[in-house]
């Protein structure tokens, strides 16, 4: 059981629309492929000469016979999530294509692929290096005021990224925010989970942002992000996410 989704601005450049058809266009060996993902960047060419730079990222589940029963495949929930993220005017790279193949009549996921456009950007990982490095304080400013903010979009519908590291961030041209691998976000089902949910996302935003940001700058993400200046307010959430952070990334 497989099927393969296009989207229509981008049909020009999938003539064959079928699991292997599209993954034939990737120079990676699927027919391999049963442990862990793989990515890899190209540039495509439609039959009116014109280019698409996109990556193609491959998810599998046989690490266990029964690996992924009854649950959606990774890619098609990192496909809803971005998705999800566009509604929200949260920026991603976009959803060109998605694809799924499933066994034992389709109960159990076997390998899932998302395709997303490719750009000049680079992860805030590797643009934003120390408490020195990007210098300009007002880029710096604008960085965490849109992190801070989206984040805080995302937190109002009820859903938590679960992964959301600096290198699942990418910084674009104008040193805008693109937000991509989201194959585990969940929205929140049950309220005594929500503050956990959030502190869990903040604390993990936290892992490199308390060695690279300044105590000011910290400050400044929890303000934008709880939409307070209330110091007691800022001060008791700032425990709760460093306290989180000790508790789970040391």
């Amino acid at each position: 059981m497989e099927g393969v989704t296009i989207s229509p601005e981008f049909a020009a450049w999938f003539p064959d629309v079928s699991f292997d058809g599209v993954a034939a266009q990737f120079p990676l060996a699927l027919e391999e492929h049963r442990k862990r993902t793989l990515v890899c960047k190209e540039t495509l060419t439609n039959l009116s000469g014109e280019f698409l730079t996109v990556y193609f990222k491959v998810y599998a589940s046989r690490k266990r016979a029964l690996d992924g029963f009854i649950r959606r495949s990774r890619a098609l929930c990192e496909a809803a999530n971005l998705d999800r993220f566009d509604a929200w005017g949260i920026r991603t790279p976009g959803v060109v294509a998605r694809g799924y193949r499933r066994r034992l009549g389709g109960l159990c996921a076997d390998q899932s692929f998302i395709i997303t456009r490719a750009a000049d950007a680079e992860s805030l990982v590797d643009w934003w290096t120390s408490k020195e490095l990007p210098a300009s304080a007002e880029v710096r400013n604008g960085i965490i005021k849109e992190l801070a903010g989206k984040t805080r979009v995302l937190h109002q519908q009820r859903f938590f990224h679960q992964d959301l590291k600096w290198r699942n961030l990418l910084v674009v041209e104008g040193h805008q925010l693109w937000w991509i691998d989201c194959p585990s976000g969940h929205f929140g089902r049950f309220p005594w989970r929500l503050t956990h949910g959030r502190i869990k996302d903040l604390a993990t935003l936290d892992i490199l942002g308390k060695d690279r940001c300044t105590p000011e700058e910290r400050r400044l993400f929890l303000s934008v992000y709880l939409g307070t200046r209330d110091e007691g307010v800022l001060e008791c959430w700032a425990r709760m996410v460093v306290r989180y952070g000790e508790k789970r990334f040391r």
